[in-house]
C-alpha cells in the first residue's frame, strides 16, 4: 500500500523464523563464552551482516540488542537505517521485476522477484505479489 502522500507504506519488521531465533542464539551463546556482553555481541554482529549486505540478518540482530535493552541508541539508529536500507532493496527488485516482465526477460523477472522473496516479510504483499509474479514467468516460459 501507499501513505496519503504517495510514498510506499512502512511494512511491519519481518517475522523471526526459528533461523533468525538460532542465530541469536548462536551470537548469544558465542557471547556468553566470551564474556562479552549479549548487547553488545548482538550489536556487533548486526553491524557485521549490515555491512555485508544480509540487511534482514542485521534488522533481526538489531532488535534483537533493543529487546535487551531498549536504550541503546546505536542499535536503535542502525536498526532504523537498515529497515531504510531493506525497504529500498525490496522496492528496487520488485520494480526491476515488473520492467523485465514487461520486456519480456522473464529470466531476469524471476530473479529479481526471487530476491524480494529473500527479503520481505512473509506477511509483506510484496511478497505474495513476487510469489505470483514468478508464477506468471514461469508460466510464460512454458509457453
Amino acid at each position: 500500500g501507499t501513505t496519503a502522500s504517495g510514498q510506499p507504506a512502512r511494512q511491519a519488521p519481518r517475522s523471526i523464523t526459528p533461523a533468525d531465533a538460532e542465530h541469536v542464539n548462536q551470537v548469544l551463546a558465542t557471547a556468553k563464552t566470551s564474556g562479552v556482553r549479549d548487547v553488545d555481541a548482538l550489536y556487533d554482529e548486526g553491524m557485521l551482516q549490515s555491512r555485508a549486505g544480509r540487511l534482514r540478518d542485521a534488522a533481526q540482530l538489531f532488535a534483537a540488542a533493543l529487546a535487551r535493552d531498549k536504550n541503546h541508541e546505536l542499535a536503535r539508529n542502525r536498526r532504523a537505517e537498515v529497515q531504510n536500507e531493506l525497504e529500498g532493496a525490496i522496492a528496487t527488485n520488485a520494480g526491476e521485476a515488473e520492467r523485465a516482465f514487461q520486456e519480456l526477460r522473464y529470466d531476469a523477472a524471476i530473479v529479481a522477484w526471487e530476491q524480494v522473496l529473500l527479503l520481505a516479510d512473509l506477511s509483506d504483499q510484496r511478497y505474495k505479489a513476487a510469489q505470483a509474479g514468478i508464477e506468471r514467468a514461469r508460466e510464460r516460459i512454458r509457453r
